[in-house]
């Protein structure tokens, strides 16, 4: 999925669900959401949400409700990682940001567990 906005451009291999907020094209501004577990449509706590801008690092770890936050997030390219220990598959997401308010909310998939070893 390929969504493109006046405020950047996600494209998504998973269902990722958007919603943007209108805002003045080119501020820093605020990137928001929450993150689900894929299976059962609940919040998802303890998740590590890495952002990475330009040379810039800010890391968010979700509470019970599953919601990051990151505020004064310059426009660029913007690349998300999301890991919650080794249950859940980790995952990235990119995505060129204008500026202003972005409300983003991720589904994460649990692991596979593996095949059973030969023998057993």
């Amino acid at each position: 999925v390929t969504a493109s906005f006046n405020f950047g451009t996600l494209t998504d291999p998973t269902s990722t669900s958007i919603c943007v907020i209108p805002s003045d094209s080119g501020l820093s501004g605020s990137i928001f959401g929450t993150v689900f577990d894929s299976d059962l449509n609940v919040p998802l706590n303890r998740v590590e949400v890495l952002l990475l801008s330009g040379n810039e690092e800010k890391l968010k770890v979700t509470g019970r409700d599953g919601a990051y936050r990151f505020d004064d997030v310059l426009p660029g390219s913007l690349i998300f990682t999301l890991c919650k220990g080794l249950l859940y598959e980790c995952q990235v997401q990119e995505l060129t940001y204008d500026g202003g308010p972005l409300a983003l909310n991720f589904t994460m998939k649990k692991r596979e567990p593996p095949p059973p070893e030969e023998g057993q």
